[in-house]
């Protein structure tokens, strides 16, 4: 007989072998109801994948994907919302950025408000983004987010903090296809959701230095700079395809 399934959280990774060990454990401890976890793997060349394979010994709960010919963050968690099983879908970073124990709150606010979407947000007034410590390319980074989110402000919902947060709760048959391939599909998710009036909910969450490896974000100003130019791309093209 199968199993109902609530919740599938989803979690891309890649060389992500000392966090995933204490993050799938840290999740599976939360007062989370029929749950599984999805761990899509882009070639991790690090353990990840064997770490995962060997939490799943302990825990039967735990999907493992693994993808050699495909990668990207987006298309990452595409891959985990088409075998999703759950009626609601989460997914996060995997580098503590985004503290697991956020999907409890996530999840009493879904149920107080009969909400379609759920964002943690690192810009209301009671968050705090600390990703940014020791360097100052990250910091730079989260400056260039800040701006973006401010000008999809002006331009689409200005109730909406973050639009590029990356950490959000959702119902999963309302999940929009997106066209971005980073961060800028969450921009466009976002968006796309209140345009059809959705019911939208921000948290606030102290967003805390990554605990083991190298961010993914970019390593270079030049890197930052050039992923930020998809994000603009993409906030043109929804700009225009709404007039």
């Amino acid at each position: 007989m199968t199993t109902e399934i609530n919740f599938s959280i989803i979690l891309p990774t890649l060389n992500e072998k000392e966090n995933i060990r204490s993050l799938i454990p840290d999740i599976i401890k939360l007062a989370i109801p029929a749950f599984e976890i999805i761990v899509v793997d882009d070639g991790s060349s690090d353990g990840t994948r064997e770490a995962v394979l060997d939490l799943k010994k302990s825990y039967e709960g735990i999907v493992l994907i693994s993808r050699d010919n495909e990668k990207g963050y987006a298309s990452a968690i595409r891959r985990g919302v088409e075998v999703a099983r759950g009626e609601f879908v989460v997914w996060l970073d995997c580098d503590y950025s985004h503290p697991p124990e956020l999907i409890e709150d996530m999840i009493s606010y879904l149920a107080r408000y009969d909400a379609d979407i759920v964002v943690a947000s690192r810009f209301l007034p009671t968050s705090k983004d600390l990703t940014y410590k020791g360097s100052r390319v990250v910091f730079f980074q989260k400056v260039l987010s800040r701006c973006l989110s401010c000008l999809c402000r002006l331009l689409f919902y200005n109730e909406i903090t973050d639009y590029t947060s990356g950490y959000i709760c959702i119902r999963k048959k309302i999940i929009p296809n997106t066209m971005g391939i980073y961060g800028d599909f969450f921009m466009e998710l976002v968006i796309r959701c209140l345009d059809s009036k959705l019911r939208y909910f921000e948290i606030p969450y102290v967003s805390p230095p990554r605990k083991h490896g190298k961010s993914k974000t970019g390593t270079s100003y030049i890197e930052i700079i050039f992923t930020g130019r998809l994000y603009l791309i993409a906030m043109l093209r929804l700009f225009f395809r709404r007039k």
